[in-house]
């Protein structure tokens, strides 16, 4: 394998219940590889920006601020302004 790849394993069990569905669609995919990053992407395109906050920050007397992003789903993201 390539040192430019990443590979990542999927372990699903036949049988737990939760499982059987997604082994069901996995296995009519032609191309599993392809049908992954297409709903990797998706999922990262479905992160929208709801709430922008500036906040002084705290942490030096310079002025600086830092936004913090809120995304959905509970991911809060912080960017700093060096």
């Amino acid at each position: 394998m390539s040192k430019n790849k990443i590979r990542k394993t999927l372990c699903l069990n036949t049988t737990t219940e939760k499982d059987i569905p997604l082994i069901e669609r996995i296995q009519s995919v032609q191309n599993f590889n392809d049908y992954i990053k297409r709903l990797i992407e998706k999922d990262i395109k479905s992160r929208k920006i709801v709430k922008v906050e500036n906040k002084p920050n705290q942490s030096s007397n310079t002025g600086n601020t830092s936004t913090n992003l809120v995304i959905t789903k509970g991911t809060t993201l912080t960017l700093k302004a060096e």
